[in-house]
């Protein structure tokens, strides 16, 4: 699951059981990217690697070496607010999922 915070950070993880059970990677999306406007999240799949990318920009590279292969998947969106009290909103428009060529790179 690839989550971006409103203070700027960003983590990947793996998501079994209803549980966040394996952080793959984290970071923090560049200072220009302004989270208070429109903002396009991607994720590139190839086998157990992501690619993930805001605003076409790639952020990090991350794979997942468990013993569990991801043969197939979900794909989902939400949005939460974890402070006490706190709400949150979002509007997810055009997303698309497709398959890539064999010979892509995600550069």
């Amino acid at each position: 699951m690839f989550r971006v915070y409103q203070d700027g950070h960003y983590v990947c993880s793996r998501y079994d059981n209803h549980e966040f059970n394996r952080i793959l990677g984290k970071g923090y999306v560049p200072a220009t990217t302004k989270l208070t406007k429109p903002f396009r999240l991607g994720v590139v799949a190839n086998n157990n690697n992501f690619g993930l990318y805001i605003n076409a920009t790639l952020l990090s590279t991350v794979s997942d070496s468990s013993n569990n292969s991801l043969l197939g998947g979900n794909v989902g969106m939400t949005v939460a607010n974890y402070a006490h009290g706190g709400t949150s909103s979002a509007d997810f428009t055009n997303a698309k999922i497709w398959t890539l060529p064999d010979n892509f790179t995600g550069k």
